[in-house]
Parts: C-alpha cells; sequence; structure tokens
C-alpha cells in the first residue's frame, strides 16, 4: 500500500506540474498573437503612408515635368514575418490598400489624389511574371504621366 501512494502522488505532481506549464504556454502564446496583431497592424500604417508620401512626393517634385518616375524603398522585405502585399486596384476608387492578407488591412486614399490620378499597378518578379505588389519585391517603381493624369505602379 505505501508504495502505491508514492506512485499516486508522483503522478498528481507530474500532472499538476504538466498543467502549469502548459498553462504558461498558452498565456505566451496569446500574449505573442496580441503583440504580432499589434505589430503588423502598425507597420502596414507605416508603409501606406511610405508609399502615399512618395507618391505625392513624386507628384508635387516637378510642376513642368510630363512623366515623374519615383522608386519606392522598403528596408525589409516582411514586418513581423509577414510580407506585406500592396494593391493599388483592389477597390474602385483606386485608393492605396496595403494587407497582412489573411488578418489587417489599411486603406488611403492617397490624399485624395485617387480622384485625379488614374491608378494602375502590375508587378512582376524577377522572371517577369505577373505577381502582386507586396514588400517582398522591396522596391516599387511608380510612373506618373500628368498629362494623361495616370500613375503606374511596377
Amino acid at each position: 500500500m505505501k508504495g502505491q501512494s508514492h506512485t499516486i502522488q508522483f503522478i498528481l505532481f507530474l500532472l499538476m506540474g504538466m498543467s502549469v506549464w502548459i498553462g504558461f504556454l498558452g498565456l505566451f502564446k496569446d500574449q505573442y498573437d496580441i503583440f504580432r496583431a499589434e505589430i503588423v497592424k502598425g507597420n502596414a500604417r507605416l508603409v501606406n503612408s511610405h508609399i502615399s508620401a512618395n507618391i505625392i512626393s513624386a507628384y508635387t517634385s516637378c510642376m513642368k515635368c510630363q512623366t515623374v518616375q519615383a522608386i519606392v524603398e522598403f528596408p525589409t522585405p516582411s514586418y513581423a514575418g509577414d510580407v506585406l502585399s500592396v494593391d493599388l486596384n483592389k477597390s474602385s476608387d483606386g485608393s492605396l490598400t496595403v494587407s497582412d492578407q489573411p488578418f489587417y488591412s489599411v486603406s488611403s486614399s492617397i490624399h485624395n489624389l485617387n480622384s485625379t490620378l488614374q491608378i494602375s499597378s502590375q508587378c512582376q518578379d524577377s522572371q517577369g511574371n505577373l505577381v502582386s505588389c507586396s514588400t517582398f519585391n522591396k522596391k516599387l517603381s511608380l510612373t506618373i504621366d500628368k498629362a494623361n493624369n495616370t500613375l503606374k505602379v511596377v
């Protein structure tokens, strides 16, 4: 009888230790998910503002130029482990949308330039295949044709 009580006591302590360990693991996992989501939201807003600022500075940089080209560079291809996709054709009004595909997206009207410019975007990978624009490419090329009021993102 004495040997059985030690075995039961050992099993109970083992189960209590494992439950505490699993509880802490779940707590840290939840905190990780919350912090990661906030970081991705903040980075999506920053990337959106970065692209908008580059479009505006390219548009206002040379008032007498017919065509203006600018390159938007991203310091890193991934933000909190995710590649952010950049889409200028997602909605019919031509707004700029930066998104972490399954979770979060932020849109802006590029400070109302979407009402004056016809916006199109076609990004290509290194082999020339059409892909969605993203921060993975590490740069976007903007071409503004002021005579036709068009913005092309490549």
